[in-house]
């Protein structure tokens, strides 16, 4: 783990951030209706349900990928492949379902991105001689795909299937991209990049500090109900762990 620029340990604030994002993640993926009660919002339409499940199992992604690493000494690409294996059986769960078919979301669409994403686990996991290439050209389409979730939501929904989206159905699509873009952090920095553990946290925080913000500045959280004292905390965390890694 590298140094830190400032007055904090780089590997005490690297294993603190962790176990921050390991047990926000744990609860995300195993009880969003707590996460929703815990700040306040409500997400309980069917869509913003459906959508918050792959929050959840991006959430479990980053939390386990970072957690194998920083923890468990894993290799990068074996830890980013069980990061996957939650998202990967949301995806299972909901074709078995027949969620998406009962949302009148495109059918062969789920198939087709649980087909690229168990690809790509399998790849990870067997020590596959191209694995670096495959993680790439598959951040390369996640980071598309959840970029245009935070930053055009409204145009997400629209592809989705669901043109007048509401108010809490773009926020859930924007947690979608919050979530899908921090994974992709730490999968390009250990994956692709090489780099080490604590900048793939300093990452992950970077991109949780700038979402919150926005959610916070834009007056979104408030629009939709969010407990905002309860967010705060979590912004300064990650400016400390950003600023102590990255800086």
């Amino acid at each position: 783990l590298r140094g830190g620029t400032g007055p904090l340990d780089a590997n005490t604030v690297t294993k603190a951030y962790t176990g921050l994002v390991a047990a926000q993640g744990a609860l995300d993926y195993l009880s969003p209706k707590t996460v929703n009660k815990l700040y306040n919002c409500d997400l309980s339409d069917s869509v913003s349900s459906f959508i918050q499940t792959f929050v959840g199992g991006n959430q479990a992604a980053t939390a386990i990928a970072l957690f194998g690493t920083v923890f468990a000494d894993q290799p990068s690409l074996k830890a980013i492949g069980m990061g996957l294996i939650p998202a990967s059986l949301s995806s299972i769960s909901a074709i078995l379902d027949g969620t998406p078919e009962e949302l009148g979301i495109n059918v062969p669409m789920q198939y087709i991105n649980l087909g690229i994403q168990l690809f790509v686990v399998k790849s990870l996991l067997s020590g596959d001689a191209n694995a670096i290439q495959i993680l790439k050209y598959y951040l390369g389409y996640i980071v598309l795909a959840t970029g245009q979730c935070r930053v055009a939501p409204q145009s997400a929904l629209k592809a989705w299937g669901f043109p007048d989206g509401t108010a809490l159905q773009s926020f859930a699509t924007k947690l979608l991209g919050q979530s899908g873009l921090a994974f992709s952090a730490v999968a390009y920095t250990l994956g692709v990049e090489g780099g080490n553990a604590s900048t793939a946290v300093g990452r992950v925080a970077l991109v949780y500090l700038a979402s919150l913000i926005e959610f916070l500045t834009s007056g979104e959280f408030e629009k939709i109900g969010v407990d905002v004292t309860k967010c705060y905390p979590w912004i300064a965390i990650s400016a400390v762990t950003a600023a102590t890694l990255l800086f």
